[in-house]
């Protein structure tokens, strides 16, 4: 189980780390290269500038006049373009194309200068610009690449040693998680009987109802943490049993109709028949007791509880909702914490685990559990099981 949390936390902590370096050198590789592309268009405009003020022999470029009226053009080539006429033409008709007035076209960029008697085009030849920025932009992805290559085999030879302190720290809780259940289990099985006999001594009396209730409170608690840590520790290693989810629901509502029929409140279900699973039965049997105790604990007097079974694919998805009073929206995605309790558990028994379980429950059989309230007056529990 150790080395199974160890090899997950692993994973994680490689792959997070390695999306924030991805997305660190993307971030970089991409405003360098717009850097180096601004640069080379910024020069390469300044010469056009200067070539439609002043022409310059020392440049390597060529004109396309454009007669709108006549629908002719006129090529003047004074420096050598290492284009024909037919050459010229095709790219001026692919900057006239552009709605832009300056671009490239090829390794030539390109200005339009609209004149009374038509429109210029200047081609300015940068072939040896561009080749320049597609080489260091390359050197630049391979660079990266190989960072990024480096930084994942580092990773991963650091994460053991990074994660080792978490898994520890987390074997020692449920240790003492363990270890504490066992030390209470005595002490509080000799309260309640000698409270127990202490009652048939001396008659009902309030306060040692209120140590048995206390009593009582311990040991479910107890009992919880530890089918939490159970729960998690069988996480990926799960007992793979075939058994009906049909039948375990249908055996849980029958044991909550009584309580939810006292209350007056109604119960509304739909169980998709022959839903079958393999997966750990007692450990699902907990999370159907536990969603249907919330739901009927926090639904209020005559309020409404609707219990839905279904399949879809290999998805086994147990949904249940109820009214409830004074729901805190924000407080919702804290409902699956350790010992959470919100505005509404106020008065009502409990120690804020069994979502928590639930959770769990759901995550060992490669599942999850959501917590929403479709509205200001209702609470949904969606969980779904692989």
């Amino acid at each position: 189980m150790k080395n199974d949390l160890k090899k997950k936390l692993r994973a994680r902590f490689v792959l997070l780390a390695l999306a924030a370096l991805l997305i660190l050198e993307s971030g970089i590789f991409a405003l360098s290269a717009l850097y180096s592309y601004r640069d080379m268009t910024k020069k390469a405009d300044m010469m056009l500038d200067s070539i439609a003020k002043t022409p310059d022999s020392n440049a390597r470029y060529f004109t396309v006049k454009v007669d709108p009226k006549n629908k002719t053009m006129k090529v003047s080539a004074p420096q050598s373009s290492g284009f024909d006429r037919d050459g010229c033409v095709r790219m001026a008709k692919l900057a006239l194309s552009a709605e832009s007035e300056r671009g490239y076209c090829e390794d030539f960029r390109y200005l339009k200068i609209k004149e009374p008697d038509g429109l210029k085009i200047i081609f300015l030849y940068r072939g040896l610009s561009m080749e320049s920025y597609r080489a260091s932009v390359r050197s630049l992805a391979v660079f990266s690449a190989a960072g990024f290559a480096v930084a994942a085999v580092v990773l991963t030879l650091l994460s053991g040693a990074i994660v080792s302190p978490i898994v520890k720290n987390r074997e020692k809780q449920k240790e003492f998680i363990t270890s504490a259940s066992h030390e209470l289990k005595t002490p509080l099985t000799v309260i309640s009987a000698d409270a127990q006999l202490l009652g048939e001594e001396i008659g009902k009396n309030e306060w040692l109802d209120d140590i048995k209730k206390q009593v009582a409170h311990l040991t479910k608690m107890t009992e919880n943490l530890v089918l939490l840590s159970r729960a998690e520790e069988l996480s990926g290693s799960l007992p793979k049993e075939a058994f009906s989810v049909s039948q375990a629901c249908e055996e849980a509502l029958f044991g909550q109709r009584a309580r939810i029929e006292a209350d007056s409140k109604t119960l509304e279900t739909d169980i998709e028949e022959n839903v079958f699973l393999e997966g750990d039965e007692k450990a699902v049997r907990q999370l159907i007791s536990v969603l249907l105790d919330n739901a009927v604990k926090y639904c209020p007097e005559k309020g409404e509880i609707s219990f839905k079974l279904s399949k879809k694919r290999r998805d086994v998805i147990i949904t249940v909702a109820n009214t409830a009073e004074n729901i805190d929206r924000a407080q919702i995605p804290s409902y699956k914490e350790r010992f959470f309790r919100g505005r509404t558990s106020d008065g009502k028994p409990g120690s804020g685990l069994g979502l928590s379980i639930a959770d769990a429950v759901a995550k060992q059989h490669n599942g999850a559990l959501t917590v929403t309230s479709p509205d200001e007056n209702t609470v949904r529990v969606e969980c779904i099981l692989r």
